[in-house]
């Protein structure tokens, strides 16, 4: 074959593979062409969240009441006493001879005295800053009201070392004169009030009475005048 040949037979080929292209005769690539947006992948579908069963309660017995939330019961304040409760705590105490039954403060202490012709009762505070008293006499005389208030003013000076002032006011509604009196200790300078009452049977005459420091009276004067009333002179009592 000639060389003028072969150059027109390369020229045919050439063309005719420049029209299949231009025709698109080319098989199309799997691979997306260059700067062409992908194709959105659809994703799965989220599980739907699990809702937990709620707590079963146990069913009710018969004759019970259905389940319920337990109430919330306030708790209660406790209650504190005030002075008149104080009388509470008085206890029963007996003059070791019988004479005489009396209730007093439990934690108070006791002294006892007795002559020929009295008897001495004595009953002190914890701190000896107050105190009750019996005292028992034969000697005085109940219609003589000043003598009385006498009598008294020397057995509290007496008891207490120092000068007492003493009042005897009139008969109550059981025949007892209430007193009221007031002192001062040395080196004291609050001073001290008490009060209560005499009473007699027969020839024998009964001063009960009881003090405090004045700042503490309105505190301890229900108290005291409870363990006052409480006292209870024996039937057959009697000094000889």
């Amino acid at each position: 074959m000639s060389t003028r040949k072969i150059l027109a037979l390369g020229l045919s080929v050439l063309t005719a593979l420049a029209l299949l292209s231009a025709c698109g005769g080319a098989p199309p690539s799997s691979a997306p062409a260059s700067g062409s947006a992908a194709e959105p992948t659809t994703a799965p579908a989220a599980a739907a969240p699990t809702v937990a069963a709620a707590e079963e309660l146990p069913e009710p017995q018969e004759g019970e009441a259905p389940n319920q939330p337990m109430p919330v019961v306030p708790r209660p304040t406790q209650q504190t006493e005030d002075a008149s409760g104080e009388s509470s705590q008085l206890e029963a105490y007996q003059q070791s001879g019988g004479l005489f039954q009396i209730e007093v403060p439990h934690d108070w202490q006791v002294e006892e005295e007795r002559g020929s012709e009295e008897v001495r009762n004595i009953f002190r505070s914890p701190d000896h800053r107050s105190f009750i008293a019996v005292y028992l006499n034969q000697n005085s005389d109940f219609d003589d009201r000043e003598q009385l208030a006498i009598d008294l003013e020397r057995y509290l000076s007496q008891e207490l070392g120092t000068t007492v002032q003493v009042k005897v006011g009139e008969p109550d509604n059981v025949g007892r004169l209430r007193v009221e009196f007031s002192y001062n200790l040395p080196d004291d300078l609050i001073g001290h009030k008490g009060g209560g009452y005499i009473a007699n049977r027969g020839n024998l005459i009964s001063f009960v009475i009881f003090s405090t420091p004045s700042n503490e009276f309105a505190r301890w004067s229900n108290t005291l005048t409870a363990s006052a009333d409480s006292f209870v002179l024996a039937d057959n009592a009697s000094l000889q």
